[in-house]
């Protein structure tokens, strides 16, 4: 599969809130780095994922895509929502794909909380 179709992939996972293939398509030495430190592997990886699904998985959200790019094994998406929680203004999400698993992901947003 390509990077792109790998992206389509995670993309659908996340649209459909689907937890298990979501965590499931990060390499078992995958890292995931954010502004609040560094998560190792498939299972420090799922609490993340679990917060930003539930989140983003409640009624009244939306979302924009912004910008989609694809560079060989790299994919890169700028986007924008309004969730009961929070106001993203910008984030950002930058992936490193290998034998068709994420080895490596960047995320960074500029939110701010509704409460």
């Amino acid at each position: 599969m390509d990077t792109d179709a790998l992206l389509n992939r995670h993309l659908k996972n996340f649209g459909a809130g689907d937890i298990d293939a979501l965590v499931a398509e990060y390499a078992d030495d995958a890292i995931f780095l954010t502004a609040q430190g560094v998560l190792r592997g498939p299972a420090a990886i799922r609490p993340l994922i679990e917060a930003v699904v539930g989140e983003f998985s409640k009624p009244g959200v939306t979302f924009e895509l912004i910008s989609r790019q694809v560079a060989g094994d790299h994919a890169y998406l700028c986007w924008r929502a309004e969730t009961p929680l929070n106001s993203y203004a910008l984030g950002s999400d930058t992936m490193t794909f290998r034998d068709g698993l994420i080895v490596m992901q960047t995320a960074a947003v500029a939110a701010t909380p509704k409460t």
